[in-house]
């Protein structure tokens, strides 16, 4: 309903930065390794924990197995940028309602968010909770025509 009413209002949308927070729960006993980043969307599907874990924007944290419930929060927030740094104000970035709805973005090379575990086995019992903010610029109003 949001996404509907919004761009009957505005032609464009750009993401200036989303808010990542995991909470990862645990009852069983074995410790496993988590992390959150981001990566290029065209690496995602070759990536490994050891890899990931590198990455300078990577938070890692090791959700440990002491018995009874065990936590671990990690919150992150990533803020739409170019490679040197500076805020994107590219109109390449700018996204129609027909983009937005696209389930793989526009350039290969834009980042998406990974959430990885590692040292996962039989024994682990683990559940993620994942809550994302988006923040969100609208451009040019839509004129009735």
């Amino acid at each position: 309903m949001y996404y509907n009413y919004m761009y009957g209002i505005y032609k464009y949308a750009r993401v200036l930065a989303v808010e990542l927070e995991v909470l990862w729960n645990s009852t069983g006993t074995d410790s496993m390794r988590v992390a959150i980043g981001r990566v290029p969307y065209s690496d995602i599907s070759g990536i490994t924990y050891s890899q990931f874990s590198e990455m300078p924007e990577t938070q890692i944290a090791l959700l440990s197995a002491k018995g009874g419930m065990d936590k671990v929060v990690q919150t992150r927030t990533f803020v739409a940028r170019n490679a040197i740094g500076q805020a994107l104000t590219d109109h390449s970035y700018w996204v129609n309602s027909a983009q937005a709805i696209s389930t793989t973005p526009l350039h290969t090379d834009d980042y998406a968010l990974l959430i990885m575990s590692d040292g996962v086995t039989l024994a682990s019992t683990a559940s993620a909770t994942i809550r994302v903010h988006y923040h969100i610029e609208w451009f040019d109003l839509q004129y009735a025509v």
